[in-house]
């Protein structure tokens, strides 16, 4: 019979060699053909143990070795399940659900208010259809489905825009953001995706993200990199940026205002990405686009990023049942 184990990650957590061993062993092996994992990268389960992240792993053993796992990060009010690291084989399907339905009552011990889910998987999907099931078979639904895309920042290639007459950076205050929320949420409400229309209608959902960008729960800000468009003293667009690591940047969001668009505005918001990517030593620029945003997907692909992954999110509210 497998025994399910919990282990704790965190600051004072001692993992044993041996359970670290297995954790590595089992996280390669389900990474290595994916086309965003490079040899000899640390998997995320073992970063997390590594990096004494506060949170935990639930793994089930068979034969005296880590069949499966699954780990998450404890966040101010949600748990982010980080990591599946299965040992791909049909016999396992059983044991993925017991696994996610634990995660998720750990995480009503915590007193947090929601779990979020990140599945990465290869561009076409085929290979995390699996895994989208058993979250959904433990009510985990998937709110959004994005192309993972990224270029080095040397080889980006950026029209080369002019400034219109009386355009300026204004860094975003983030003591102030209900200044920002306006603008975020006229940009959005005119999205291509539905689901984007969907968020600019919940700004208070927005503001807990934002909020938690601030207090780096998605990564450190790029200096400048989270800034306005000003024109002619309106705000026509934005852009945010973090770094994803030490030589990786992130658009988290970019956008202009409907009135701005088709003005080949975009590229500008992109070229200042790169700029401030790269000045804070960043030499890779990556992003995710939710899958129906056509027009988003040619710009990013007429500026050099290509496809690397795709991911799902998946979203559930522990104390609303649903």
């Amino acid at each position: 019979m497998d025994d399910h184990v919990f282990l704790e990650t965190g600051p004072e957590a001692k993992v044993a060699p041996q359970v670290r061993s297995d954790l590595e062993r089992l996280c390669a092996a389900a990474y290595s053909a994916l086309p965003w994992y490079r040899h000899g990268d640390t998997p995320p389960l073992v970063e997390q143990v590594d990096g004494h992240e506060k949170g935990g792993i639930c793994y089930i053993t068979g034969a005296g070795r880590i069949v499966a796992a699954h780990g998450f990060r404890e966040m101010e009010s949600k748990i982010r399940l980080t990591s599946w690291g299965p040992a791909c084989e049909p016999c396992h399907e059983t044991k993925a659900e017991p696994i996610i339905l634990s995660l998720l009552e750990r995480g009503r011990m915590l007193g947090k208010e929601r779990v979020v889910v990140v599945l990465r998987g290869k561009p076409g999907g085929e290979d995390a259809r699996w895994y989208i099931e058993q979250h959904r078979n433990a009510g985990i639904p998937v709110i959004m489905t994005r192309l993972d895309m990224e270029v080095d920042i040397d080889q980006i290639g950026l029209r080369d825009v002019p400034e219109p007459a009386g355009a300026v950076w204004e860094p975003v205050d983030m003591s102030r953001l209900d200044d920002f929320l306006p603008l975020y949420g006229e940009v959005f409400a005119t999205s291509d995706s539905p689901l984007t229309r969907s968020w600019a209608k919940k700004i208070e959902e927005r503001q807990w993200w934002f909020e938690q960008m601030a207090q780096g729960e998605e990564g450190e800000i790029v200096p400048g990199g989270w800034a306005t468009l000003v024109i002619s003293g309106e705000r026509t667009g934005f852009v945010m940026l973090t770094m994803e690591t030490r030589t990786t940047a992130h658009i988290s969001d970019l956008g202009l205002v409907e009135t701005a668009r088709g003005k080949h505005l975009g590229w500008l918001l992109m070229a200042r990405a790169a700029a401030m990517a790269k000045k804070a030593g960043a030499t890779r620029l990556n992003l995710g686009v939710e899958i129906e945003n056509r027009v988003a997907i040619a710009l990013y692909e007429a500026a050099g990023f290509r496809t690397v992954s795709r991911t799902a999110v998946l979203l559930k509210y522990l104390d609303r049942g649903g």
